[in-house]
């Protein structure tokens, strides 16, 4: 069972949906809607590598756990977490996407999944009751991330963890966005630090990647993208560029796992 706030009775979200979805997000939502797809700047090879990493942080925090999914989509990373997690709450405000991922629920048998149609800045959940939350490719859309971040601390347990990317906004990344159809808002990593902080989380792990949009470079770009996927004492040489001390400030996706101070 998944708790909700302010409602005396657990529900069984699986199966349906609840909607409660703040219209500032209008915009977003609609984008979203249309492409009913999880979406992706980068090469194939650089994509994968990423989303290894990623897995492996699902694969850790997440065995036998209470989950919650913030922006999960079609499931991308729904999936795999309820492979590890005891439960998985995947959080979205696009309703086609969240209906591509209830057919794909029936498809591989997930009953430890649960869909919820929401604001992920207004959780409608009770507070202290999460082991982790993670979001990935996500909060770079979100332009309350204070506000998310306090929510975030609201339903995690003490002790419990978030793991999740926020995107710089000092970066060729953004530069390329803004001529996109999705309103973004990116912030610096100073600025990162410093709601991490504020909002009751530890940093526990910080790494960076994408210093710059490598499939765009003229003539090359493919090319250099598949090179810097590929990794050098377990990691991308992608990220060991993106991790020097004056380019980490120009890198666009920085990966957190913070912990909610007890």
């Amino acid at each position: 069972m998944i708790k909700l706030a302010n409602n005396n009775n657990e529900k069984r979200l699986k199966g349906g949906l609840m909607m409660l979805v703040n219209q500032t997000t209008i915009h977003n939502k609609e984008v979203f809607n249309t492409l009913t797809e999880s979406l992706s700047f980068c090469d194939v090879h650089y994509w994968r590598t990423l989303q290894h990493i990623k897995r492996e942080y699902l694969e850790e925090y997440c065995k036998n756990k209470v989950v919650i999914d913030l922006g999960c989509g079609t499931g991308e990373f729904t999936f795999i977490a309820a492979e590890y997690a005891k439960k998985v709450a995947g959080i979205d405000f696009a309703g086609k996407m969240l209906e591509k991922m209830k057919k794909r629920m029936q498809q591989f048998e997930k009953p430890n999944i649960y869909l919820l149609q929401a604001d992920i800045t207004k959780l409608p959940l009770k507070e202290n009751n999460f082991d982790v939350i993670y979001s990935y490719s996500t909060l770079y859309y979100i332009k309350e991330i204070e506000v998310l971040f306090y929510e975030m601390n609201r339903v995690l347990k003490k002790g419990g963890f978030a793991i999740f990317e926020l995107g710089n906004k000092f970066s060729h990344n953004t530069l390329l966005v803004k001529k996109s159809n999705l309103i973004s808002h990116h912030i610096s990593t100073s600025k990162m630090l410093m709601i991490i902080k504020s909002t009751g989380f530890k940093v526990v792990e910080h790494r960076a990647f994408q210093i710059c949009m490598w499939n765009v470079i003229p003539f090359m770009g493919g090319t250099l993208e598949k090179k810097v996927s590929k990794k050098i004492n377990e990691k991308m040489i992608d990220e060991i560029i993106s991790s020097l001390p004056i380019l980490r400030n120009f890198a666009f996706r920085h990966l957190f796992v913070c912990k909610k101070e007890e």
